[in-house]
């Protein structure tokens, strides 16, 4: 009843400070002179929880100029999870629009190559990754993840579409059109694409798949029938701002009504 409750309320806003620009300190400051208050979160440090002004963000010039980038605390952990070091590649398939692609390439200063099957989406991207001043990191291709473009990628990232039920606070029309149709197709598109991302990776490589909806059949389901299939193992996630997955400890959700985020998963894999 909480976690209902808590959809039919406007979400939480979290915002993403861009420390190759100016840190939290300063970000905090410059934003309560605009009005802006927020709050340092005390399991992530560069992520800040906006309390007050939250719809005024878009319109300041420190959004403008990339000083921080519009990402809830959930998204935020998987840049965090995936630790990456400088020489390691990073491919994030389904990056469009970039929040996880940015976030990973801000955290490291390391190669980031971000797939998406839309070109409309990709020039999008393009622009998020000016204003924050990373080109200097990326590489953007239009390509389809069921098809993984590379195979010697260090960590791979997997978000794609889903049916986005952990969202319904900040996308309540989803309630007009979401059906379980749309969860099966959902389910057997994000398995195809883990699957084939697994079959091609690299020994060792690390795997994060992370969605922003609730149902098993995108989540823990999904992530035993790759169990069973190929020689992965689940690692524990490091960063534990949230609940042990269903059946699956290792993985982790994350509730509006319990921390505060959009509903979310993520599981860490393993190629062996």
């Amino acid at each position: 009843m909480a976690l209902l409750k808590a959809f039919n309320k406007p979400s939480v806003l979290w915002i993403r400070v861009n420390t190759l620009k100016t840190s939290v300190s300063e970000l905090v400051e410059r934003l309560k002179k605009r009005g802006v208050i927020v709050e340092k979160d005390g399991e992530l440090d560069d992520v800040l929880k906006v309390v007050r002004g939250a719809s005024t963000l878009p319109k300041i010039p420190e959004y403008t100029r990339g000083l921080f980038y519009i990402q809830d605390k959930a998204s935020a952990i998987v840049a965090h999870e995936v630790g990456a070091g400088e020489r390691d590649i990073v491919l994030d398939l389904c990056s469009a629009t970039g929040s996880k692609a940015t976030h990973a390439a801000q955290q490291y200063r390391g190669y980031v190559i971000g797939v998406d099957i839309s070109l409309r989406r990709t020039f999008i991207e393009r622009k998020v990754v000016e204003v924050l001043s990373l080109k200097q990191f990326i590489d953007l291709c239009v390509s389809d993840a069921r098809y993984p473009p590379i195979r010697k990628a260090d960590k791979i990232i997997i978000n794609p579409d889903c049916s986005a039920l952990g969202k319904l606070g900040h996308s309540p029309e989803i309630r007009l059109w979401i059906g379980r149709n749309h969860v099966r197709k959902y389910a057997e598109l994000r398995k195809t694409i883990l699957r084939n991302t697994v079959l091609l990776a690299k020994r060792d490589c690390e795997i994060l798949y992370s969605t922003c909806t609730l149902t098993l059949e995108e989540n823990e389901n999904n992530i035993e029938e790759i169990l069973d299939e190929f020689e992965v193992e689940l690692a524990n996630i490091k960063y534990r701002a949230g609940d042990n997955g269903i059946g699956l400890p290792e993985t982790m959700r994350l509730y509006p009504h319990k921390h505060d985020t959009r509903g979310f998963f993520l599981a860490k894999l393993v190629k062996q």
